[in-house]
């Protein structure tokens, strides 16, 4: 049988689902799990690898972030740093920064 050839472009190698608004920003940790942040102001922490067309459900949400009083809707998670020891750094627009624990 002919060996298959990849598409001439590139492909998304899987699919990953759950978080309930824009996703802003992705930090790579230990382990090969991924974290993505979004407006919502949750974080969610997804194991890895992913396989080939597998769409997997987030196995960890962090409700990372909430509304600055002064400023409605001002959760959202801008970045997000990968730190030693099994931690997460996250930047929120509600004027935080928190350091998370996954260890």
């Amino acid at each position: 049988p002919p060996t298959p050839q990849p598409p001439s472009s590139p492909w998304p190698a899987g699919v990953l689902k759950g978080h309930p608004a824009v996703v802003y920003c992705l930090a790579s940790l230990e382990g090969g799990r991924l974290a993505g942040g979004s407006k919502a102001g949750t974080i969610i922490i997804w194991s890895g690898p992913v396989a080939a067309d597998a769409v997997q459900a987030p196995p960890l949400v962090l409700p990372a972030h909430e509304d600055y009083p002064s400023k409605p809707l001002s959760k959202t998670v801008l970045s997000l740093a990968a730190l030693d020891g099994g931690r997460l750094a996250s930047g929120s627009t509600d004027c935080t920064i928190r350091i998370w624990n996954l260890a």
